[in-house]
């Protein structure tokens, strides 16, 4: 009996809906204070839920992405040039990630994803980021749906609402 044979898709899941209700919590923030910090910790979460649906290139991808968020967070106030070179070594990363241990479009479309969330991160501020960001969900909206994923697929949608939610909030 090995680790995965231990593994159930219920816990799975279960890894993805606490990760669900950390990304909700800070998209639907009126502040950007904390946000990357927030969507970190929520991606590290989604790296172990991939990693136990058996989707190698999604756990290194998530992993990956959430170094390169928490990055992000604490590089926010670095000029644009030296964002520009963070998200480019992110995203880099996680695209070779992607294409080592990937075989199928879901690979790929992680690869995509990786590049706009890693780029509207590091180089974006306020709605424009958070625009990026719900943008870059829709990739991975399919991304869950290709892997079976609940959680996955709830949280992209719902981050689309919270990320309205969080828009509207900002501009009032």
């Amino acid at each position: 009996m090995t680790w995965s044979d231990l593994i159930t898709p219920y816990d799975a899941n279960a890894v993805g809906v606490l990760a669900l209700v950390i990304t909700i919590t800070a998209m639907a923030r009126s502040s950007d204070r904390g946000l990357l910090a927030l969507i970190a910790l929520g991606v590290a979460f989604w790296a172990v839920h991939y990693g136990m649906l058996g989707s190698q290139s999604g756990a290194i991808v998530h992993g990956i992405a959430a170094v390169g968020i928490f990055c992000a967070h604490l590089t926010q106030e670095f000029a644009l040039k030296s964002r520009v070179i963070l998200a480019t070594v992110f995203s880099t990363a996680g695209v070779s990630g992607s294409l080592y241990f990937g075989s199928a479009l879901a690979d790929a479309l992680a690869a995509i994803g990786c590049v706009l969330l890693s780029f509207s991160e590091h180089t974006l501020r306020g709605p424009a980021r958070r625009q990026g960001m719900v943008a870059g969900q829709g990739i991975f909206f399919v991304y869950a749906l290709l892997l079976g994923s609940v959680p996955g697929m709830t949280v992209t949608t719902l981050t689309v609402v919270a990320g309205v939610v969080g828009l509207r909030r900002m501009r009032i």
